[in-house]
Protein backbone atom coordinates (compact mmCIF):
# COMPACT_ATOMS: atom_id res chain seq x y z
CA UNK A 1 0.00 0.00 0.00
CA UNK A 2 3.07 2.71 0.89
CA UNK A 3 4.38 1.52 -3.06
CA UNK A 4 1.18 2.88 -4.42
CA UNK A 5 1.18 6.43 -2.32
CA UNK A 6 4.54 6.72 -3.59
CA UNK A 7 4.02 6.45 -6.81
CA UNK A 8 0.60 8.89 -6.17
CA UNK A 9 3.02 11.35 -4.55
CA UNK A 10 5.02 12.15 -7.48
CA UNK A 11 2.02 12.25 -9.86
CA UNK A 12 0.30 14.84 -7.78
CA UNK A 13 3.06 16.82 -6.99
CA UNK A 14 3.51 17.61 -11.05
CA UNK A 15 0.17 18.11 -11.40
CA UNK A 16 -0.05 20.99 -8.73
CA UNK A 17 3.28 21.88 -9.96
CA UNK A 18 1.71 22.26 -13.69
CA UNK A 19 -1.87 23.99 -12.07
CA UNK A 20 0.20 26.51 -10.25
CA UNK A 21 2.65 27.41 -13.08
CA UNK A 22 0.63 27.14 -15.87
CA UNK A 23 -1.78 29.61 -15.06
CA UNK A 24 0.66 32.42 -14.61
CA UNK A 25 1.35 31.47 -18.53
CA UNK A 26 -2.34 31.67 -19.43
CA UNK A 27 -3.52 35.62 -19.99
CA UNK A 28 -7.39 35.78 -19.22
CA UNK A 29 -9.30 38.28 -20.72
CA UNK A 30 -9.77 39.82 -17.60
CA UNK A 31 -6.41 40.67 -17.90
CA UNK A 32 -6.00 41.58 -21.49
CA UNK A 33 -8.67 44.24 -20.86
CA UNK A 34 -7.06 46.12 -17.81
CA UNK A 35 -3.38 45.60 -19.98
CA UNK A 36 -5.81 47.30 -22.88
CA UNK A 37 -7.50 50.06 -20.73
CA UNK A 38 -3.45 51.02 -19.26
CA UNK A 39 -2.55 51.48 -22.63
CA UNK A 40 -5.81 53.42 -23.53
CA UNK A 41 -5.04 55.73 -20.31
CA UNK A 42 -1.62 56.41 -21.59
CA UNK A 43 -2.45 57.58 -24.97
CA UNK A 44 -5.31 59.42 -23.04
CA UNK A 45 -2.84 61.10 -20.81
CA UNK A 46 -0.13 61.77 -23.36
CA UNK A 47 -2.51 63.71 -25.75
CA UNK A 48 -4.09 65.55 -22.76
CA UNK A 49 -0.01 66.95 -22.13
CA UNK A 50 0.49 67.09 -25.75
CA UNK A 51 -2.63 69.46 -25.81
CA UNK A 52 -1.33 71.67 -22.45
CA UNK A 53 2.05 72.15 -24.19
CA UNK A 54 0.57 73.56 -27.11
CA UNK A 55 -1.23 75.84 -24.83
CA UNK A 56 0.81 78.88 -24.84
CA UNK A 57 0.78 81.90 -21.93
CA UNK A 58 1.36 85.19 -23.19
CA UNK A 59 3.38 87.48 -21.58
CA UNK A 60 0.71 90.37 -20.48
CA UNK A 61 1.29 94.36 -19.08
CA UNK A 62 -1.34 96.48 -17.52
CA UNK A 63 -1.53 100.25 -17.83
CA UNK A 64 -3.99 102.88 -15.64
CA UNK A 65 -3.08 105.21 -18.28
CA UNK A 66 -5.64 103.68 -20.92
CA UNK A 67 -8.63 104.72 -18.29
CA UNK A 68 -8.52 107.97 -20.07
CA UNK A 69 -9.46 106.32 -23.02
CA UNK A 70 -13.14 106.83 -23.77
CA UNK A 71 -15.52 104.27 -23.22
CA UNK A 72 -17.00 102.72 -25.92
CA UNK A 73 -20.49 102.22 -26.83
CA UNK A 74 -20.88 99.13 -27.05
CA UNK A 75 -19.00 95.77 -25.63
CA UNK A 76 -16.64 94.15 -27.87
CA UNK A 77 -12.80 93.51 -28.26
CA UNK A 78 -10.35 95.57 -30.28
CA UNK A 79 -6.98 94.82 -31.03
CA UNK A 80 -4.88 98.39 -31.34
CA UNK A 81 -1.80 97.96 -33.33
CA UNK A 82 0.68 100.72 -34.50
CA UNK A 83 -1.24 101.02 -37.96
CA UNK A 84 -4.78 100.87 -36.36
CA UNK A 85 -5.61 102.63 -33.36
CA UNK A 86 -7.40 105.82 -32.27
CA UNK A 87 -5.53 108.99 -32.83
CA UNK A 88 -5.39 110.03 -29.34
CA UNK A 89 -3.67 106.96 -27.83
CA UNK A 90 0.13 108.00 -29.38
CA UNK A 91 0.89 109.34 -25.97
CA UNK A 92 -0.24 106.60 -24.31
CA UNK A 93 2.19 103.78 -25.61
CA UNK A 94 5.83 103.71 -24.79
CA UNK A 95 6.19 102.39 -28.37
CA UNK A 96 4.04 100.93 -31.00
CA UNK A 97 6.61 99.74 -32.52
CA UNK A 98 6.80 96.91 -29.80
CA UNK A 99 3.45 96.50 -28.48
CA UNK A 100 -0.03 95.86 -29.37
CA UNK A 101 -2.94 97.26 -26.88
CA UNK A 102 -6.05 94.91 -26.48
CA UNK A 103 -9.38 96.45 -24.97
CA UNK A 104 -11.84 93.78 -23.67
CA UNK A 105 -15.07 95.38 -22.80
CA UNK A 106 -18.25 93.81 -21.19
CA UNK A 107 -21.16 94.44 -23.00
CA UNK A 108 -23.56 93.04 -20.18
CA UNK A 109 -25.63 95.69 -18.31
CA UNK A 110 -25.46 93.60 -14.70
CA UNK A 111 -21.28 94.41 -15.15
CA UNK A 112 -21.77 97.99 -15.10
CA UNK A 113 -19.60 99.47 -12.17
CA UNK A 114 -17.05 96.42 -11.91
CA UNK A 115 -13.86 96.26 -13.19
CA UNK A 116 -12.05 93.78 -15.09
CA UNK A 117 -8.77 91.83 -14.01
CA UNK A 118 -7.07 89.61 -16.48
CA UNK A 119 -6.21 85.97 -14.51
CA UNK A 120 -4.72 84.76 -17.63
CA UNK A 121 -4.04 84.73 -21.72
CA UNK A 122 -3.24 81.40 -23.14
CA UNK A 123 -2.73 80.83 -26.80
CA UNK A 124 -4.75 77.95 -27.61
CA UNK A 125 -3.71 77.20 -31.42
CA UNK A 126 -2.82 79.58 -34.25
CA UNK A 127 -6.17 81.22 -34.43
CA UNK A 128 -7.56 81.31 -30.93
CA UNK A 129 -6.51 83.37 -27.69
CA UNK A 130 -8.39 82.40 -24.18
CA UNK A 131 -8.74 85.02 -21.98
CA UNK A 132 -9.90 84.13 -18.67
CA UNK A 133 -10.68 87.16 -16.43
CA UNK A 134 -11.93 88.39 -13.15
CA UNK A 135 -14.60 90.62 -12.06
CA UNK A 136 -14.12 93.15 -9.54
CA UNK A 137 -16.80 95.01 -7.76
CA UNK A 138 -16.15 98.62 -7.56
CA UNK A 139 -18.26 100.95 -5.33
CA UNK A 140 -19.75 102.25 -8.50
CA UNK A 141 -22.29 99.16 -9.01
CA UNK A 142 -26.08 100.09 -9.19
CA UNK A 143 -24.76 103.91 -9.31
CA UNK A 144 -25.27 106.42 -12.31
CA UNK A 145 -21.32 107.16 -12.36
CA UNK A 146 -21.36 103.34 -13.51
CA UNK A 147 -19.66 102.37 -16.92
CA UNK A 148 -19.12 98.93 -18.46
CA UNK A 149 -16.11 96.62 -17.19
CA UNK A 150 -13.53 96.82 -19.29
CA UNK A 151 -9.71 96.42 -19.12
CA UNK A 152 -6.55 97.38 -21.45
CA UNK A 153 -3.83 94.82 -22.23
CA UNK A 154 -0.44 95.57 -23.24
CA UNK A 155 1.20 92.86 -25.69
CA UNK A 156 4.24 92.18 -27.55
CA UNK A 157 3.21 93.37 -31.16
CA UNK A 158 1.21 90.81 -33.05
CA UNK A 159 1.36 87.78 -30.82
CA UNK A 160 -2.62 88.61 -30.82
CA UNK A 161 -2.82 89.40 -34.55
CA UNK A 162 -5.66 88.14 -36.49
CA UNK A 163 -6.88 85.83 -33.29
CA UNK A 164 -10.08 84.49 -32.73
CA UNK A 165 -11.22 85.35 -29.05
CA UNK A 166 -12.39 83.38 -26.20
CA UNK A 167 -13.06 85.90 -22.61
CA UNK A 168 -14.51 83.99 -19.95
CA UNK A 169 -14.78 84.38 -16.39
CA UNK A 170 -12.59 82.59 -13.81
CA UNK A 171 -15.37 80.30 -13.41
CA UNK A 172 -16.21 79.09 -16.87
CA UNK A 173 -18.52 81.50 -17.82
CA UNK A 174 -18.51 83.55 -21.10
CA UNK A 175 -18.08 86.99 -20.85
CA UNK A 176 -20.86 88.50 -22.89
CA UNK A 177 -18.75 91.22 -25.06
CA UNK A 178 -20.66 92.17 -27.69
Amino acid sequence: MKQNRRGWVPLIICLIFLLVSGCGFITTSVEKATEENKSEDTDTNQSESEKKEKIQPVEVKFSDIWTRMPWKSEGGIWLFTKEDHPGNANDLVYSWDEYDVLLIQSGDKKHYGYELKVVSVQLLDAETAKIVVYLNRTNKVGTEDAEPARVFIRVDRGVLQFKKFIVETEDGNKLFTK
